[in-house]
């Protein structure tokens, strides 16, 4: 079960919140601020992705090209290898291997660079270049 860095939708949400008078929540700017989170998901052509949710979980490939919330990625999975595939871009996360150089983009260590020492589940672990530790984050949305 996961409890940290959980990202509900607006309709979770709206069904445990109730009214937004009875709970002080806005849900219109709740919707503006989700809708800009959602934006940060940005992915160019040459990233190694994988598909963590959907039908096609566990597919990974290169992004060749993506378009409003769709990416085409060329597959370098086995079976599908070299096949052209259209994802939703909600569907996929940034795949990386140890000694990978990255910049975290949120969360608790928001703009630690570092190496990727280690890669378990949804969980990497950066050596970071500032302080020369370990950092580990999630890897859904953090990198």
């Amino acid at each position: 079960m996961t409890i940290k860095d959980v990202n509900p939708t607006l309709e979770e949400i709206t069904q445990f919140a109730g009214s937004a008078d009875s709970e002080g929540i806005d849900l219109s700017s709740l919707a503006i601020d989700l809708k800009a989170a959602a934006k940060h998901l940005t992915f160019d052509a040459g990233d190694v992705v994988e598909v963590f949710e959907g039908e096609q979980a566990g597919v990974h490939g290169t992004v060749e090209l993506v378009m409003n919330d769709i990416a085409t990625i060329v597959s370098t999975y086995a079976g599908l290898k070299g096949q052209r595939l259209e994802v939703p871009v909600r569907s996929l996360r940034k795949r990386f291997k140890s000694g990978d150089h990255v910049r975290v983009s949120s969360g608790r260590y928001k703009d630690d660079t570092g190496m990727v020492v280690r890669v378990v589940d949804d969980e990497v672990t950066i050596l970071s270049d500032t302080s020369m530790k370990d950092v580990t984050t999630d890897l859904n949305s953090h990198l």
